[in-house]
């Protein structure tokens, strides 16, 4: 994901955030009093509380906070793939995969995905990805085998 992306990303979940929790305790107060089969009244009524503690805006503060911590969890999900002629890398939340070339039998992208598998048709990776075009490219530039599939 691009640095601009990334940012958009964070900006959006930050806005909806702010926007959510400014809108809610409202709505809590109406659900609350008209309907009585409302899941999570605990909840609704801790956050009806926490906006008489605060102002309205105190609140939406506070979603704008837990909207850029939100992006920021989907930007560390989104998948780092690192290609060379030798080896392919990917780098996911916290979990890293590195694949030799010498181990891999085919690569390629199915619905989606990115999927490797070894010389015995085992799935060795099967991983989410967004840009499909550039990483296509890259593994034809550096002539890694084509996956024959859907």
């Amino acid at each position: 994901m691009k640095q601009i992306d990334q940012t958009v990303v964070i900006m959006v979940a930050a806005v909806a955030g702010a926007i959510l929790l400014f809108l809610l305790p409202k709505s809590a107060v109406w659900a609350l009093a008209n309907l009585p089969w409302v899941p999570w009244d605990g909840p609704l009524k801790l956050l009806i509380t926490g906006e008489q503690m605060l102002t309205r805006w105190g609140v939406a503060a506070i979603g704008a906070v837990l909207g850029v911590l939100s992006g920021v969890l989907i930007i560390h999900d989104e998948p780092i793939i690192i290609i060379s002629s030798s080896e392919l890398l990917v780098h996911r939340g916290g979990k890293r995969h590195r694949f030799a070339r010498a181990q891999v039998n085919a690569v390629g992208i199915i619905n989606r995905h990115l999927v490797i598998r070894d010389h015995s048709n085992v799935e060795l990776l099967y991983v989410k990805i967004d840009q499909r075009s550039k990483i296509e490219a890259a593994l034809r530039a550096r002539d890694w085998p084509k996956l024959y599939g859907k």
